[in-house]
Parts: structure tokens; C-alpha cells; sequence
């Protein structure tokens, strides 16, 4: 396998591409903007791209004409001409040639027509730029119409060019120079009537009417034909619609005959206003105070008789100049001015074109030539911006735009479908299977085929594997036809839902595991609309009201009530404490009692949310019902035992009070036996011999008995404390003040022994690391 070219040359190769990505664009959008008609074609003859002005002028959309083949729009005899051009222009990359194409209606147009092969990258189209001969023949035919109305004056009329050359004779001037009309035209004045007289007389005068100038003088001029004659020479110059001087147009009038003095005014008057009135637009002259001077016949039409107004009056119905007036200008600096005039208060435009005239008994006019563009310039602006704003959607929107012909290849496809699928240069001309696995373009195409067919709008899920994942795709395609119904194409608008279909598989995924949850649950569960009617119930809910094998969906309780008359209370009873909570807009917590069918009734702890949207407006409501019954039966049960155990609780009482009586009374006898029996012999026992340790045991017996009624041994030997007998022992001398060498003596035991003792009694009785005095303590807590 070849290397994989470096990231270096990925990058120089994508900067190429991108450069010629905008040099594309930038030429696409000067052809679109460009006023000629304009249309690029493939190198095999098909449009690719085509301007508004070339889709207009011969009758078709721009939509009709992509991916048609160019040689279809000529009539069939022309056919081979075409092609013997088409294949003239990959040879020497330019031709031209006037020719004919069809419009779309069968009508044929006259046209220009030059092509030039341009290359773009690897790839290689034609530009081709079509202009209507129609119209030039139109003046072709107009120029006859003048030259055999200049044909019958008797002038010597001439039209030369700024080289010199003449363009234009009538007959007489033929005859005054003795040649015929071919010998003249295209011959310079010098070779004319000489080289001196050119020179002296005639270059100077065309000179200073090039200038822009109207030249008159009179002089003597020999002629062949009719020998030396005083003439008067007269001398216009011809300037474009954009003001730029083309020519000199010549009149020679012979007045050796004062009669022809009146006649050559006359004919100058008429071939000006026959010129003027065959302008579609208006025309007139104005003094530098504004006063109209003439006005031509389209004028006139369309607003009546001047009636000596001035222009304001008469053009703007104003009383006023009008601000935007330019004769001050125009007066001052004699240059030509060409402007488009916005007319507020009609909601006009006009095209306007202003120059300087003399007059013919002196002085100097404004002549201003203007056409009413507002229906073009509208139509032109609505154009462009339905254009942009379509443009701007469809190469924006994240959904794949495009357009096939009848046999899969691509007419359009939109930008993000060149991101997407693309990255090979211009899709135009190029099939489902340049882009796409075999299997996918083969499902592609029977999709389109079906379009084709229905002649309908169908919608597909196309799965397609991109950037090693399968994607989901949802395609909306319809059928494009011309304007007799025919189905010359088929559109798509193709959208990405992987995303969407993963998150319905999830919500199916949840809504199962939701519906199995409240199906497993006990309780009554059911969602309802805004509508009340119900959406979801669980198997515990369709069970209580014997709706298992009713569909139920969409319906509402008051509908639901008509599949069982028993239940019909139960259904009407629910509809109205729902529309309780929603009154109340809050969580509503009741009881209801629903008699079931085999005679029993079931006692329901019910619970009602009510759902709101944003605006207030009734979304949805939860309801949660939970059989209480047994529990109400339960709480019943055991109100009654907890009667019978307070009564019992009393007997107990009354035992227990009975008892502690009887220990008291038998406490009070002990402590009687104690105190006359065994105290005095105790007494006695002090009075006799004994030794120390004997009579030390004998105090503390005594001790023993005195405290025998109160509580400290009962309290120390507590088992909460629980301190061994031992313990006890050692406590109770301690408490009692004795050393720790004395309880040594008295118990038997060591003196590090007891210590272990006092620090265990310490620990359990919870002082232990504290400086509290144990002797105190027990004393204190004790006694």
C-alpha cells in the first residue's frame, strides 16, 4: 500500500482546495450578479451553473436549465454547428459566433454568443456569455429606417468615427463626391476629399465637435458633381448612453439656394425629434431657471401638455425646485451626469441621464433623458434578497440539501453535504455511487425511483456508515417538475437523527422499566391529559375497575364508565374530585370507598398531582391510589386490644401498688427484728475482751446493721454498676475512710492489689482519669 501523505501535504493539499473554493465562489457569485446573460457548462456540454439573466431570457428556471445538455436549447439545423464550435473551443480554448437558440416555448431568439474554456484545478468548464442580437437588429432595422429617411434629404449627410473613418453616407453626398456608398464607407475624410483640405478645414472643426461640442460654419466646398458651392457644415457629436463621445454625425446643407436654408432647419428638427420620440423614455430640455423648453412625445403621453410649467411643476408636481435638482451642477462644470433618482412620494426609480446641448440661436440646455426602472430595480431587489435568504438557509441549515436528474446525478448539493460526503471537488455531474458504498447508492436510488413514480412527497430511513459509525438518517424526497407536471428531477432535504433514535431507544428502554415498576407495585397508578382522558394504568388499576382487556387510551372516566354500569358511581365520583384538584391546584389527599363486585368495599388512601404548563394551562395529572382496607381493619383490631390492655393495665396497677405495700410493711418488720434482737447482743459483744482485729470486725458489723436501712450498699451493687463482692468491699471501706494499707490488713490482700481494686471501682463508675476524690464521691453519691 502506497505511504499515507504526510500531514504537511494534507494541509498544502486542504489550502488548495480551500483557495479554490473561494476563487469558485467568488466567480459564482460575480456570475450570478452580472447583468449578461452568463452560464458555465461542463466539458461535455451540460449547464453546471447558470444567472438569472441567461435562465430569464430564454424563458426557463435556473433549476430547468442545470444539468441539461446546451445544444438541446438550438434548433435542429443548427445542432451541428453548435457541436463543431463546442469542439473548436477545447482546441483553441475561445470562439464566437451569432446564432439562434430556442426559448422555452419554441420561439427563436437571435443571439451573440461567445464561450471561453476556464480551468479550475483538474477541472476544466466553459464560460459562455450570451447577448441578444434582437436588439441590435432592432437598431440595425431602426439605422435603414434612418439612412432611407437621410436618404431623401437633400443634405449630404456623413457619419464618420473618431478615427476619421466613414461609417455612414447618405445618397446626395455619394453623388457630391461622384463614388457609390461602398466606395465610401469605411474610407478616411483625407482620401475622400483630399489630404490639404482635411487638414486645413475639416480635422479642426471634428476636432472641436469630438470635444463634445455641436460645430457650425459656412465656406466654399468643391464637389465634383456640381462643382464649387457655399455650404453650411454642420457637425453633432454622437454620444453613448453613458455619455462618452462615439462619432461625429455631419450635415451639409448647400445654401447657394436660399430656399434649402429653411428646409435644412427643418430637416435638423425633424430627424431630432424622430430621434428623441423613438426613445421608450422621457425626454425634455430646461433653461437654467428651470422653464421647460421641449418635451418629447412619451412625455406628453404620460403627463399631459407641458402648459409652460417649469420641470419641478410639470415632472415632480412641485412648487418648489426639487432638492435633489443638479442643473447648478450641471450648468457649472458641463459634465455629463448619470444617477438612479429615488422618488419618495410615488415610490419610484428612474433612471437619469443629464447633459449640456446648445441652443441654435445660442445659449446653452439641459437635456435630461430619464426611464422609469421601479418594476426591474424591485424585481431585482426581491430577486436578490429571496435569493440570499434562501442561500443563506440552505447552506446553513445542519440537513443535507440536494438535487438529482432523472438518472442520479447530482444537479445541487449544499455545503453541508460536501463536508459530509464530498471532499473531492464539485458534485455537480457526479452519482450515488461516486460518494457511496454500492449497497447504500443502490437503496438510494430505488427510493428516487419510487419518488419518481408516486409523483409524491415519501419520506425514507437511510442508514449509512460515516467515520466508521452507522448513522440514521431520515430523508424527506419530492419530485421537481416543470411547468407542465413533468418530473424532470428529484429533491431531498435529508436530516441526521442517530441522536434522536438512540434517545427513543432510551425512552422505550425507560418507559418499559417504568411501566414493569408501577405494574409491580400494589398501588392504583393512572397519568391522565389535560383533558382528563387517561394515558397509562398500571394492572393494579385496570384490575380494580375490570378494565384489563378494554382499550383504554384517549378515554376519558365519564367514557370509561359506559364498559360497566357497576362501576359508573366509582368513574363519575373520580372525574369530579379530579376536577377538584385542579380547581385547587394543589396535591389533593383523600379517602374514597369503592364497592367491588363480589359485595365488599375497598377503602382507598387517594392522592391527585395536578401537572400545569407555563401559561397555566392544564398539562397532566397523577393519581396514586392505595388499598387500605386491611389496615383500616388492622387499626380496628387493635383499637379494640388496646381497650383490653388498658383495663388489664389497671388490674396490674392495682397489684403492683398492693405489693410494694406488702415490702414496706415486711421492710419495717425487719428493721424491727434488727433493731431488738441482734443490736443489743451486738452491744453487748462491744463490752467483752477482744482483740483488735476482732473488735475492728465488731465495729463494722455494727456499721453494717445501722446502715442496713438505708441505701448505699443497695445502690452500689446495682447491676447497671456492676461491681463484683469484692468490689463492694473494698468500695465500703473506702467509704468509711480507710487507707488502703488498712483494707490490706482487714481483707488479707496486698496493698498494690487494692490499688488495682480502687482503680477498677474508679473506671466503672465512670471518674476514671479524673481528680475527683473516691471517698468523697461515694459518700456523695451514696449516702
Amino acid at each position: 500500500m502506497p505511504a499515507p501523505p504526510s500531514c504537511d501535504a494534507l494541509l498544502q493539499k486542504i489550502a488548495g482546495l480551500e483557495a479554490q473554493n473561494r476563487t469558485l465562489s467568488l466567480f459564482k457569485a460575480s456570475l450570478h450578479a452580472a447583468r449578461e446573460s452568463m452560464a458555465l457548462l461542463n466539458i461535455e456540454g451540460k449547464f453546471v451553473a447558470v444567472n438569472e439573466s441567461f435562465a430569464a431570457g430564454l424563458g426557463y428556471s435556473r433549476e430547468e436549465l442545470l444539468g441539461m445538455e446546451a445544444v438541446k436549447l438550438k434548433p435542429k439545423r443548427l445542432q451541428a454547428e453548435f457541436k463543431q464550435g463546442f469542439a473548436l473551443i477545447k482546441e483553441q480554448g475561445h470562439f464566437s459566433l451569432a446564432t439562434t437558440y430556442l426559448q422555452k416555448d419554441g420561439t427563436p431568439i437571435a443571439c451573440e454568443m461567445s464561450a471561453t474554456l476556464v480551468q479550475f484545478g483538474k477541472e476544466s468548464v466553459i464560460h459562455v456569455v450570451v447577448k441578444d442580437a434582437t436588439k441590435r437588429n432592432g437598431r440595425e432595422c431602426l439605422q435603414r429606417r434612418f439612412e432611407n429617411i437621410l436618404s431623401l434629404s437633400k443634405d449630404l449627410i456623413a457619419y464618420v468615427d473618431t478615427d476619421y473613418i466613414y461609417q455612414f453616407v447618405n445618397e446626395h453626398f455619394c453623388q457630391s463626391q461622384g463614388k457609390q456608398q461602398d466606395q465610401i464607407i469605411g474610407s478616411s475624410i483625407a482620401e475622400i476629399v483630399g489630404e490639404e483640405p482635411f487638414l486645413q478645414i475639416i480635422q479642426p472643426q471634428i476636432d472641436h465637435c469630438l470635444g463634445g461640442n455641436i460645430v457650425r460654419y459656412q465656406d466654399w466646398i468643391t464637389c465634383k458633381s456640381s462643382g464649387r458651392r457655399f455650404k453650411a457644415v454642420t457637425y453633432y457629436p454622437d454620444r453613448t448612453v453613458h455619455g462618452h463621445i462615439q462619432g461625429v454625425f455631419a450635415i451639409i446643407h448647400d445654401l447657394t439656394d436660399s430656399k434649402l436654408v429653411q428646409e435644412v432647419k427643418d430637416a435638423e428638427q425633424a430627424l431630432l425629434s424622430h430621434v428623441l420620440d423613438s426613445i421608450g423614455g422621457g425626454v425634455y430640455l430646461v433653461s437654467r431657471d428651470h422653464a421647460i423648453l421641449y418635451s418629447n412625445s412619451h412625455l406628453e403621453k404620460t403627463r399631459g401638455p407641458v402648459n409652460n410649467r417649469n420641470c419641478y411643476e410639470y415632472i415632480f408636481n412641485r412648487k418648489a425646485p426639487c432638492p435633489w435638482c443638479k442643473n447648478s451642477l450641471l450648468f457649472s462644470n458641463e459634465e455629463p451626469i448619470h444617477w438612479l433618482h429615488q422618488d419618495n412620494k410615488t415610490d419610484r426609480v428612474y433612471d437619469v441621464f443629464e447633459s449640456m446641448v446648445e441652443l441654435p440661436k445660442g445659449g446653452k440646455a439641459k437635456i435630461t433623458f430619464f426611464h422609469d426602472v421601479s418594476t426591474s430595480k424591485r424585481a431585482q431587489e426581491e430577486l436578490l434578497s429571496h435569493n440570499m435568504l434562501l442561500s443563506a438557509l440552505v447552506e446553513n441549515t445542519t440537513s443535507i440539501i440536494y438535487v438529482k436528474d432523472l438518472e442520479g446525478r447530482y444537479l445541487f448539493a449544499n455545503k453541508r453535504f460536501e463536508e459530509l460526503f464530498n471532499s473531492f471537488g464539485s458534485i455537480a455531474g457526479k452519482t450515488d455511487f461516486d460518494c457511496f458504498p454500492k449497497k447504500d447508492a443502490e437503496q438510494f436510488l430505488e427510493n428516487d425511483k419510487e419518488v419518481v413514480a408516486t409523483g409524491e412527497v415519501c419520506s425514507f430511513e437511510e442508514t449509512l456508515f460515516y467515520e466508521g459509525v452507522e448513522r440514521t438518517y431520515i430523508s424527506v424526497k419530492f419530485p421537481i417538475v416543470d411547468s407542465e407536471g413533468v418530473c424532470y428531477a428529484v429533491g431531498g432535504i435529508t436530516t441526521d437523527i442517530t441522536i434522536q433514535k438512540s434517545i427513543e431507544q432510551v425512552l422505550a428502554d425507560k418507559n418499559e422499566q417504568l411501566l414493569s415498576l408501577i405494574n409491580a407495585t400494589p398501588d392504583s397508578i393512572c397519568f391522565k391529559d389535560g383533558k382528563g382522558r387517561w394515558l397509562l394504568a398500571n394492572e393494579a388499576n385496570l384490575k380494580l375497575f375490570e378494565l384489563i382487556d378494554v382499550n383504554y387510551v384517549g378515554k376519558t372516566d365519564a367514557q370509561l364508565s359506559r364498559y360497566s354500569d357497576f362501576y359508573r358511581d366509582a368513574f363519575l365520583t373520580c372525574q369530579d374530585t379530579d376536577e377538584l384538584a385542579w380547581k385547587q391546584k394543589v396535591l389533593l389527599h383523600g379517602i374514597e370507598k369503592i364497592p367491588m363486585s363480589d359485595g365488599r368495599v375497598k377503602i382507598f388512601d387517594v392522592i391527585k398531582v395536578p401537572l400545569f404548563h407555563q401559561d397555566g394551562s392544564r398539562k397532566g395529572l397523577l393519581v396514586i391510589g392505595r388499598d387500605i382496607s386491611e389496615l383500616i381493619d388492622s387499626i380496628e383490631e387493635i383499637r379494640v386490644k388496646s381497650k383490653e390492655v388498658q383495663e388489664a393495665n389497671i388490674a396490674l396497677r392495682v397489684l403492683v401498688d398492693q405489693q410494694k405495700n406488702i415490702v414496706e410493711q415486711t421492710g419495717q418488720n425487719l428493721l424491727a427484728n434488727l433493731r431488738h434482737t441482734v443490736l443489743p447482743y451486738v452491744e453487748l459483744l462491744s463490752r467483752t475482751d477482744l482483740d483488735d482485729i476482732s473488735r475492728e470486725y465488731l465495729q463494722l458489723i455494727t456499721v453494717h446493721l445501722q446502715e442496713i436501712t438505708n441505701s448505699f450498699v443497695k445502690t452500689l451493687g446495682d447491676p447497671s454498676i456492676g461491681l463484683s463482692p469484692k468490689e463492694l468491699l473494698v468500695a465500703d471501706l473506702v467509704k468509711q475512710g480507710k487507707s488502703s494499707a488498712d483494707i490490706s490488713r482487714l481483707l488479707g490482700l496486698t496493698q498494690r492489689t487494692v490499688e488495682v481494686y480502687r482503680n477498677i471501682i474508679r473506671k466503672k463508675l465512670r471518674i476514671s482519669g479524673k481528680k475527683i476524690n473516691l471517698q468523697r464521691y461515694l459518700n456523695e453519691k451514696f449516702s
